[in-house]
């Protein structure tokens, strides 16, 4: 059977995802006025929760925007996205990395964070807790400082909670050095903004094959017919 280049590129095109109806889920505002911030460092990291419900749908970690700003700067800082233990973050259930350059080189408030390369391709599933955490795991190798940092918060709880069956958590938690001891708390939450994209649908592979093959056996049919 040949089939012909264009139903090579038909097929090639049939192939690609095709992402699901549910739109780009953005989580939060980074940019609502804060009323208050929380210093973060070596001796104190802070966290966020957020959790997803049976309606949302597997999504792939984009951008983290913070509302976050530097004092002192620590190579050693991290923003993460991790699991949940016991109502707390659990640092063992790394989930994304985040590069903190820009927030380390910027005076801005707000700041658009990326996972690292090997977190990019992030999932977070439905029906499942995560926490946005914040600290620095230790003191700077060079400058020896512990990082001064302030993460912005609101006390009013925000208009919009909840996007795609995707909701902030109604929690926060603080820790001590290094994050050891989460202690979770109710209160109003930290400003960020989670942008991710629905997990890509693979549904068009078979009809583009099928189409391909049928096409492939037509031509056949009508040569061995002359």
């Amino acid at each position: 059977m040949i089939i012909s280049f264009r139903i090579w590129m038909f097929l090639l095109v049939a192939m690609l995802p095709v992402y699901a109806s549910a739109a780009i889920i953005v989580l939060g505002d980074a940019d609502v006025a804060a009323d208050d911030s929380v210093p973060i460092g070596y001796t104190q990291w802070e966290g966020q929760s957020f959790f997803s419900t049976d309606e949302a749908e597997p999504v792939f970690v984009q951008s983290l925007r913070l509302a976050m700003t530097m004092t002192v700067p620590n190579s050693n800082f991290k923003v993460m996205i991790v699991g949940e233990e016991n109502f707390r973050p659990n640092l063992a259930d790394l989930i994304v990395d985040f590069d903190i350059t820009p927030l380390n080189e910027g005076i801005d408030p707000v700041f658009m964070l990326f996972p690292k390369g090997a977190y990019q391709n992030a999932e977070l599933l439905p029906e499942t807790n995560y926490w946005i955490v914040a600290g620095a795991t230790a003191p700077d190798p060079e400058t020896f400082e512990t990082g001064i940092y302030h993460w912005s918060y609101i006390l009013n709880t925000p208009a919009v909670t909840s996007v795609g069956g995707w909701n902030i958590g109604t929690s926060i938690a603080s820790a001590g050095t290094a994050g050891d001891g989460w202690i979770p708390q109710t209160d109003t939450p930290y400003l960020f903004s989670l942008t991710a994209i629905p997990e890509p649908r693979f549904f068009a592979v078979g009809l583009g094959l099928g189409m391909a093959i049928f096409v492939g056996w037509r031509r056949k049919h009508r040569f061995l017919s002359q």
